[in-house]
C-alpha cells in the first residue's frame, strides 16, 4: 500500500509540473459599461458579426461561443496577445452594415490580421464613433462610415484595399464637422493590380470643417481610380502626402482640398506604361509643402495608346513652403495628354513639362 501511495504521489506531481500542451485557449469577452472588451490569447481567431441589434463573437464563422449577444453593447475593443491572432468582421446572410457599435470600434497593434468583410457604420454615435483598426496586416473589403468620428487604419506590414468600390467617409450626413482619416504605420496602401478598383477617401462636408486625410510613407499603389476630398464649408482639411500615389489600369487620381507635401512625391496614373494613361485632376486643390526640399512629379505618360491629362489648381506656401521642383510628363504614343492651369502656380525651383506640341 505504501508503494502504491508513493507511486500515485509521484504521478500527481508529474501532472502538476507538465505543461498543458493540448489546452484550447479561447478569447475572453467582458462588458464594461456598454463596451464589449475582447481579449485574445496567442493564435486565437475570432469572428465578429451583427444579427439584428445584437453582437456575436465566436471562434468560428456564425458562432457565438465567446459572446452571444445577451447584453446590449455600443462599443467594441479587441486586444491581441502579440502572436498570430486574427479578427474577422464578417457579413452574415441578410446583413449589409455593422451599425450597432456607434460609440467606436478598435483593435490594437498586437493583433496579427484584421479582415473587414462588412461595411462598418458608426454614424449614430456622432463624433464619438471613432474606428481604429491596428494590426500587422489589415484587409479592407468593405466601406467605413462615421458621422464626425475619426478613422485610423494602421498596419505595420500590409494594408490592402481589396473592395471593388471602397469608400471611407467621416461625415456621412455632410452636415457637421468631419472626422479625420489617418492611414498610418509603415505599410503602403495596395490594391489589386489590373482590377480597375475605385476608392474614395472623403472628409468633405457642407456643414462644417473638412477633416484631415493622411497617407502613409509607403504611399498608395495599384488602385486604378483614387479620390481624396477634404473640402468643408467652414474650411478645408489637410491632405498630407508622405509617399507616392500610383494608379493602375488607366484610372484617375483626383485631389480636392488643401494638399501638403511632407516629402517629395510622385503621382502617376499607371505604373505599367503599356496601358492607357489616366488623368490627374488637382483643379479643386491647393498645393504647398511642409519643407523646402519637397518636389512634385506628375506622370500620365505611356508607351502605347493615349496618355492622360493633368489639371492643376493653385500652388502656394500655405504649409510654410512652396513646392520646390514641379515635373509633368504626359507623352503618349497615340495621343499626348494636355496640361491645364486653372490658377496661379508658384514654386521655388524648376518647372519641367514633357508633352506633345500644342499641349
Amino acid at each position: 500500500l505504501r508503494q502504491l501511495s508513493a507511486r500515485r504521489n509521484r504521478q500527481d506531481r508529474r501532472l502538476l509540473l507538465e505543461p498543458l500542451e493540448d489546452r484550447n485557449l479561447l478569447a475572453v469577452a467582458n462588458v464594461v459599461g456598454s463596451e464589449l472588451q475582447v481579449t485574445l490569447e496567442n493564435n486565437d481567431t475570432v469572428f465578429i458579426r451583427q444579427k439584428g441589434s445584437d453582437i456575436f463573437v465566436g471562434t468560428s464563422s456564425n458562432s457565438g461561443d465567446v459572446f452571444n449577444g445577451t447584453q446590449a453593447v455600443d462599443a467594441l475593443s479587441v486586444t491581441g496577445a502579440g502572436g498570430t491572432e486574427t479578427v474577422n468582421f464578417e457579413q452574415p446572410a441578410g446583413a449589409t452594415f455593422f451599425t450597432v457599435l456607434t460609440q467606436g470600434i478598435s483593435t490594437d497593434a498586437a493583433v496579427e490580421n484584421v479582415n473587414v468583410d462588412v461595411a462598418i457604420n458608426t454614424a449614430g454615435g456622432g463624433a464619438s464613433g471613432d474606428v481604429s483598426l491596428s494590426a500587422h496586416t489589415v484587409f479592407m473589403r468593405s466601406n467605413v462610415f462615421t458621422d464626425g468620428g475619426d478613422v485610423t487604419i494602421s498596419a505595420s506590414n500590409n494594408l490592402r484595399f481589396l473592395g471593388n468600390n471602397l469608400t471611407i467617409d467621416t461625415e456621412d450626413g455632410g452636415d457637421s464637422d468631419a472626422g479625420d482619416i489617418l492611414l498610418a504605420g509603415s505599410a503602403k496602401i495596395q490594391g489589386i493590380i489590373n482590377f480597375g478598383q475605385t476608392y474614395n477617401l472623403r472628409t468633405d462636408t457642407v456643414g462644417g470643417t473638412g477633416g484631415a486625410i493622411t497617407l502613409p510613407s509607403g504611399g498608395a499603389f495599384d488602385i486604378a481610380t483614387q479620390f481624396y476630398d477634404s473640402r468643408g464649408s467652414g474650411g478645408d482639411g489637410l491632405i498630407e502626402l508622405n509617399g507616392g500615389v500610383i494608379g493602375d489600369a488607366g484610372g484617375q487620381v483626383n485631389f480636392a482640398g488643401d494638399v501638403v507635401l511632407n516629402a517629395s512625391v510622385v503621382i502617376r496614373t499607371n505604373a505599367n506604361p503599356v496601358e492607357e494613361g489616366g488623368a490627374v485632376d488637382l483643379q479643386n486643390a491647393t498645393i504647398s509643402a511642409a519643407n523646402a526640399n519637397a518636389d512634385l512629379t506628375i506622370r500620365t505618360d505611356v508607351n502605347i495608346f493615349n496618355s492622360g491629362s493633368i489639371t492643376l489648381g493653385e500652388f502656394n506656401n500655405d504649409a510654410g513652403h512652396y513646392v520646390r521642383n514641379l515635373t509633368m510628363e504626359t507623352d503618349g504614343l497615340s495621343t499626348d495628354g494636355s496640361i491645364t492651369l486653372t490658377d496661379t502656380v508658384q514654386i521655388s525651383g524648376d518647372l519641367t513639362s514633357e508633352s506633345g506640341a500644342g499641349n
